[in-house]
């Protein structure tokens, strides 16, 4: 059971790091599309349209064996993440990975509130339609969200969504409460 744990954690960092690969990939080819070359343009469309099918699966895989490693990890709070965030009505979010917890967050508060927001991360959108940037993202719905930060600039930025918000929310760095 450990190996087949370890080797299931290996796969999810994996999909991980693969997820903003076909990002960056995805985002190239579709500023390479020129309408003056009819050919080329639909082998690029088909080219996007495959990539795009493989990061769906990509990033469903990765739900899912992040599902499978990760269940309701406030039940288990010995392998939960370093990200903690509690809600004014109870809900505790708490994944095994920062970024998963912070994408978590926003979706609770809502995506479309948070992006109208004026937060930025190295001068880009925490919130944007599109990927065109070297940083890491994780995809909710139709919108990127930026997940390269620290863990203490994620629960900055969360406070600073519940300042502008006030949802009441309580974001924590738990490596500095151990």
């Amino acid at each position: 059971m450990n190996n087949e744990r370890e080797l299931l954690t290996e796969t999810s960092n994996l999909l991980e790091d693969l997820e903003p690969i076909l990002q960056r990939s995805i985002s190239s080819l579709k500023e390479d599309i020129n309408p003056q070359t009819g050919m080329m343009r639909c082998l690029l469309q088909a080219e996007i349209e495959i990539q795009q099918e493989v990061l769906e699966r990509v990033e469903e895989m990765h739900g899912r064996v992040s599902d499978f490693l990760d269940p309701e990890l406030p039940e288990f709070p010995e392998i939960s993440g370093p990200l903690r965030v509690t809600m004014s009505y109870g809900t505790v979010i708490c994944r095994r990975y920062g970024s998963d917890t912070f994408v978590e967050a926003i979706e609770e508060i809502g995506i479309e509130k948070v992006k109208r927001l004026p937060i930025l991360i190295n001068g880009i959108p925490l919130v944007a339609t599109h990927n065109n940037h070297p940083y890491t993202t994780k995809k909710l719905g139709d919108y990127y969200i930026i997940v390269h930060t620290s863990t203490p600039k994620k629960v900055e930025i969360l406070r600073r969504i519940d300042g502008y918000l006030n949802v009441g929310l309580i974001a924590e760095d738990i490596r500095e409460s151990s």
